[in-house]
């Protein structure tokens, strides 16, 4: 992750890397984790998608990224697998 996409504590905004606790507030971290890496396996499937012509189906892991997790990569996917749906045959 680029240093504006590190991810942070919902409760007091620390720069948190791979860890279950927040190391300022304490605050639990895991349910947070979770939910990035579901953004993630959602992005790299879309990308899959793409890779394999399946553009509407990509467009819709993209969203369900981005809706998770609304980073600038994620915006960039959903534009791209939108531009591919719409381009297809």
């Amino acid at each position: 992750m680029t240093p504006s996409n590190t991810p942070r504590c919902p409760v007091c905004q620390a720069a948190f890397r791979s860890v279950e606790e927040c190391p300022r507030c304490g605050a639990a971290l895991r349910p947070l984790m979770r939910i990035l890496l579901a953004a993630h396996a959602l992005r790299q499937a879309a990308r899959r998608a793409i890779r394999r012509g399946e553009y509407p189906r990509a467009l819709a892991l993209a969203r369900a990224a981005a809706r998770l997790h609304a980073t600038r990569a994620a915006r960039q996917l959903v534009f791209l697998a939108r531009w591919m749906d719409a381009s297809a045959p």
